[in-house]
């Protein structure tokens, strides 16, 4: 594998509210085709998500381009100067055709809600998960989608644990989104789950800061619960020290990230069961 085309693979939570069967795979397909700006001139849309070769998972494309203000001011590189209108008239570029075209796979898996997606291709083009969460958390937020709608980026595996054990860790930010009841773990989860339903909470949020003359926080069982359940469901933000010494550390800016070889399968989905499957 070391010689083969690696592609890098990064996933996004998404959490409908309400959330009835099928609602996931609706939600994409309303929302397939239309076209939303994700950052400054760039664009973007996802195509019609498509059975692939695993049950329960979906797949299509993420089609992102720049636009570019055609009527507005141009420079001749020649002079340094505003291109000249005889120049200007002469440009002619179909209303249809967009430059900086790039292209990237994602699969839904439908049970956990799940987005899987190339953030790096086989072109050596990028998609970072600002952008992607930004995409979807866009494309959610139009009319035409009934639910609410919250997108998490899934962070690295452990990052709650070490924003949790930072060294003066001084302030905790933790947010945590209302999962759906697939997601209830029996134990903990469940009543915690069970607790904010029953106020008709949406989400919690918490903020802890460390009294003067503590050498640290130190976030009890519960709170620490809460924090790992908010890690895919929200997120959880620390911060820790002053000056130099200073450490910020969040779920947000700590993507998962899968190496997936090119040459383990046939398509997206294919190549990432074949590199152990999904976060």
């Amino acid at each position: 594998m070391s010689g083969s085309r690696m592609l890098e693979v990064c996933g996004l939570n998404i959490v409908a509210t309400p959330h009835p069967n099928g609602v996931y795979e609706r939600i994409l397909r309303t929302v397939a085709g239309t076209p939303v700006r994700v950052r400054g001139n760039d664009w973007a849309k996802i195509t019609e998500p498509k059975a692939s070769s695993k049950k329960g998972v979906l797949d299509g494309r993420i089609i992102v381009w720049t636009t570019i203000d055609v009527d507005g001011r141009w420079l001749d590189t020649t002079k340094d100067e505003e291109l000249s209108r005889a120049d200007k008239k002469s440009i002619s570029i179909p209303s249809h055709a967009k430059p900086n075209y790039r292209v990237f796979s994602y699969a839904l898996d439908v049970n956990r809600h799940r987005i899987h997606y190339e953030s790096l291709n086989e072109f050596g083009e990028t998609l970072g998960p600002t952008v992607a969460r930004r995409l979807f958390e866009n494309l959610t937020a139009m009319d035409k989608v009934k639910e609410a709608v919250e997108v998490t980026i899934l962070p690295q595996e452990g990052t709650v644990n070490r924003i949790l054990t930072l060294p003066k860790l001084r302030r905790l930010e933790i947010k945590l989104l209302l999962p759906n009841p697939d997601d209830v773990d029996p134990d903990k989860q469940q009543k915690l789950y069970e607790k904010l339903r029953s106020m008709n909470a949406k989400t919690w949020e918490q903020t802890l800061q460390k009294r003067a003359g503590a050498a640290r926080l130190k976030p009890d069982e519960e709170t620490k619960e809460i924090a790992r359940v908010a890690a895919t469901n929200g997120y959880v933000k620390g911060d820790a020290g002053r000056g130099d010494d200073r450490v910020q550390l969040s779920t947000t800016d700590t993507p998962a990230r899968k190496k997936v070889s090119m040459d383990a399968g046939a398509n997206f989905v294919a190549r990432l069961l074949a590199t152990g499957g999904f976060f």
